[in-house]
């Protein structure tokens, strides 16, 4: 392409975001009736990410602040922990998006207290201190979430292991846990197999075995 196509492309491409953008903007201000929680969350959090593909950093933080306000609110007015543990991810999300990682930590702690026997929250709380580089408390997360879980889900928190391990720059250990994955998708009953998963393992195994 000449210099004077690529800048043709560039600037349709620039214009595409920014229409897209002003549709997103409507979508969020006046959501469809029947749109959930998670729907408009979902649509905050697009938002969010196409403006910080524009540089507007600013924008992409006011986003995610809308976003989290209307997690929280929905957590809130839940009746019972389990019903308020549907808005943990987001929130979560929303946090680490705005780098308040010890206000996501202590809320899936306060979540992992209520519910001691349920793996999901240590298996997010997991997932934020890997993002917040705290890998041994990471390490100790998932663990916790391994033993809670069974099935097709324990084989899923692998996968997460397998990642702070790296992280951790145990590369024996994450090519133990990848394979331990692998091994698991590979041994589900029909009923549960998941070629996607076991596929996407592989993948991952011979990469980390390079």
């Amino acid at each position: 392409m000449t210099p004077e196509e690529v800048a043709y492309a560039e600037g349709m491409e620039a214009l595409a975001r920014r229409i897209g953008v002003e549709r997103l903007r409507e979508l969020t201000a006046h959501p469809p009736p029947d749109a959930s929680v998670d729907d408009r969350s979902d649509a905050l959090d697009i938002l969010s990410e196409a403006l910080s593909d524009l540089g507007d950093e600013a924008g992409a933080q006011r986003e995610q602040e809308a976003r989290l306000g209307l997690m929280e609110q929905a957590a809130h007015e839940a009746k019972i922990p389990e019903a308020a543990q549907t808005f943990d991810y987001g929130r979560a999300s929303a946090y680490a998006a705005l780098g308040r990682f010890d206000e996501a930590l202590r809320m899936l702690e306060e979540r992992a207290r209520q519910l001691p026997d349920n793996y999901e929250p240590p298996a997010r709380l997991a997932s934020v201190l890997l993002e917040a580089k705290r890998l041994p408390a990471a390490m100790a997360a998932i663990d916790r979430a391994l033993e809670l879980s069974y099935g097709p889900r324990r084989i899923a928190h692998l996968k997460l292991r397998a990642a702070i391990q790296a992280e951790m720059g145990d590369r024996a250990g994450a090519l133990a846990t990848l394979r331990r994955e692998v091994a698991g998708y590979e041994a589900l009953p029909k009923g549960q197999a998941s070629p996607e998963r076991l596929a996407d393992a592989r993948r991952r195994l011979a990469a980390a075995e390079k």
